[in-house]
């Protein structure tokens, strides 16, 4: 989710119920360029903001397969 905040621009992403849970973030930017960079770079760029260290660990512990 992107939303704007006085004068922050925020990109959330919040998978787990209630949460947050592994990967869950809430990111401030101070400009929209910003937040659509990181949202571009979350989906297409490095995959270790989409999939940081704490989510692999708990699908490893887990026995989730991804």
């Amino acid at each position: 989710m992107i939303f704007q905040q006085g004068d922050s621009w925020f990109f959330t992403v919040w998978l787990w119920a209630p949460g947050p849970g592994p990967g869950d973030f809430n990111d401030k930017y101070s400009s929209v360029s910003e937040v659509v960079d990181a949202v571009l770079d979350y989906y297409f760029g490095d995959p270790s903001k989409m999939n940081p260290p704490e989510l692999l660990e708990y699908y490893r512990d887990t026995k989730i397969d991804i």
